[in-house]
C-alpha cells in the first residue's frame, strides 16, 4: 500500500488490509472506520527542504526501498 493511496482512499485501502491479513469483520466495522475517517478531516503531508548532502545519505541508505515500492527518487 502506498501512503499516497490511503490518503485518497482510506477505507478501500484498510478493505485490502483486512483481506491482505486474513482479517475479517471488515463489514461490521466499516461504518465506525468512515465516522473515524470523516473525524479526520483533511489530511496536510509536511514538505521539508533537505539540502544536497542528507539527500545523498537518505538515497544511499534507503535506495534498495525506493526500488522495492517503486518510489520515484528526486534528483540530489
Amino acid at each position: 500500500m502506498r501512503y499516497e493511496q490511503f490518503l485518497q482512499q482510506p477505507l478501500q485501502e484498510l478493505q485490502h488490509i483486512y483481506q491482505h491479513l486474513g482479517f475479517t469483520g471488515f463489514h461490521e466495522q466499516e461504518a465506525n472506520l468512515q465516522r473515524f475517517v470523516d473525524e479526520q478531516g483533511t489530511i496536510k503531508t509536511s514538505t521539508y527542504q533537505l539540502d544536497p548532502a542528507t539527500k545523498q545519505r537518505i538515497d544511499d541508505h534507503w535506495q534498495f526501498a525506493f526500488h522495492a515500492f517503486d518510489y520515484p527518487q528526486e534528483p540530489i
